[in-house]
């Protein structure tokens, strides 16, 4: 008769990182969880099948999408979505270890949404790792570990310092397109693109609600004449009277021309839109005349 101490391998699971990170970009895939399996045991080879990662962190499950469990060798093994705070790993082809193997495992996870929310995946139980003894067919309940992070019981993932992932705050940035038109006009001529300018709204949703602009000229040319417009992807969001002060003659005037938008601009985190400040070249304009435009957003 055998003791089935020595036939039943022992696996260990050590939590290898993350480092804590105060500023995680959007839109680009992380590592959240890094973790390694140990067959301590060697008694016999083992099936990796499944994991029940807990996110303790304050995302909801929206705020983040495609979930990747990356093998040793950077394979993708699965990609699943967070489910009510879970992430569950549950591989149709279990992972196979030889005896004695080591096998260093990422979670990495693509942020969309949520400014200043957190990440935080945690192991919250020994019986939430699925791992298969080969010869035996046994499940077995891993061992923390903690060579890795210190962090050598369940939960795994709440040592200080390590896995949690909070959100850079919400920005837009504001440039010039670069399809903004460089191009002759006829003197009259409406619906003219004096500038285009790409937005983007990063980690959070935003609402922009006033912008300033200044139209200016290199030299003394002829003003504008009818009505100036703001637009986005064909839509007027603001329109007025072209008046003297929108105007300057230099390049470099700062955009001072404040408005509130008729209608206001939505953007979804991740998502650009385009910004054309429109008017009319003057009936008196001469052919020397050569407009452009500045802008920047308020709020």
């Amino acid at each position: 008769m055998k003791d089935g101490a020595s036939i039943v391998t022992t696996v260990t699971f050590d939590l290898d990182g993350p480092a804590d990170n105060a500023s995680v970009q959007m839109n680009a895939p992380i590592e959240v969880f890094n973790f390694t399996l140990r067959d301590s045991g060697s008694f016999e080879k083992t099936w990796f099948n499944s994991i029940d990662l807990y996110n303790n962190g304050s995302v909801t499950d929206s705020d983040i999408k495609d979930f990747q469990l990356v093998a040793p060798n950077g394979d993708v093994l699965q990609t699943v979505q967070q489910k009510d705070k879970h992430v569950i790993f549950n591989l149709a082809t279990p992972y196979s270890m030889d005896k004695g193997a080591t096998k260093s495992f990422k979670v990495k996870v693509t942020p969309v949404t949520g400014a200043t929310r957190t990440i935080d995946l945690q192991l919250q139980n020994n019986y939430d790792l699925l791992v298969k003894g080969q010869t035996t067919a046994h499940w077995i309940l891993a061992t923390a570990d903690g060579t890795g992070t210190n962090d050598s019981s369940y939960p795994i993932g709440d040592a200080a310092g390590y896995t949690s992932m909070t959100l850079a705050s919400g920005s837009l940035t504001l440039d010039k397109a670069a399809d903004s038109p460089t191009t002759n006009y006829a003197v009259g001529e409406s619906d003219v693109v004096l500038g285009k300018f790409s937005v983007k709204a990063t980690g959070e949703d935003h609402e922009i609600r006033q912008v300033s602009f200044k139209v200016y000229t290199g030299t003394v040319e002829t003003a504008l004449a009818g009505s100036i417009f703001v637009k986005s992807d064909g839509q007027t969001l603001y329109s007025t009277a072209f008046a003297a002060n929108m105007f300057s003659q230099s390049a470099t005037a700062v955009a001072t021309t404040s408005i509130t938008l008729s209608t206001y601009l939505n953007l979804k985190a991740g998502e650009t839109k385009t910004i054309e400040l429109v008017g009319t070249i003057a009936s008196t304009a001469v052919g020397t005349d050569t407009y452009g435009a500045n802008m920047d957003i308020c709020r």
